[in-house]
């Protein structure tokens, strides 16, 4: 692929234009990938466009760089892999409660995953209820 000969030559900013091409015609696999010359350029408005977009990697690369706001948003918009991309920044500066919190709308709607990470926390009597109710 020739993004891929562009990266080697250390061509960024030729293979996001050739990524988001790809992208813009349907192309997942392109639009993921996209994220990562992005990110190496330190284009923060276009992860932000392209997690807007449900883009899974541009929003880990977000929370990666401490961009908390643009995961709140799409954790807000009902997003619950930016949900769960959240969670990680919020418990490490000490915000336990809203990272349960965070976690309770995926693990709700039946997100096997944040239902875990809610365990892992140690939230296991929101767990129970959830169980018991037969939520899952």
């Amino acid at each position: 692929m020739p993004a891929g000969l562009l990266a080697k030559r250390g061509d960024l900013d030729g293979r996001a234009r050739i990524l988001r091409a790809l992208a813009h015609v349907g192309n997942a696999a392109a639009a993921m990938r996209l994220a990562e010359p992005l990110a190496e350029r330190g284009d923060l408005d276009g992860l932000r466009a392209q997690a807007d977009t449900g883009n899974t990697t541009a929003a880990w690369y977000l929370a990666e760089r401490g961009d908390l706001d643009a995961l709140r948003a799409r954790t807000d918009a009902g997003d619950g892999d930016a949900a769960k991309q959240l969670a990680g920044p919020l418990e490490k500066r000490g915000d336990l409660d809203e990272a349960a919190q965070i976690l309770r709308g995926p693990a709700d709607a039946g997100d096997s995953n944040a239902a875990l990470q809610l365990a892992r926390r140690g939230d296991f009597d929101q767990l129970r209820a959830r169980a018991d109710a037969g939520s899952w």
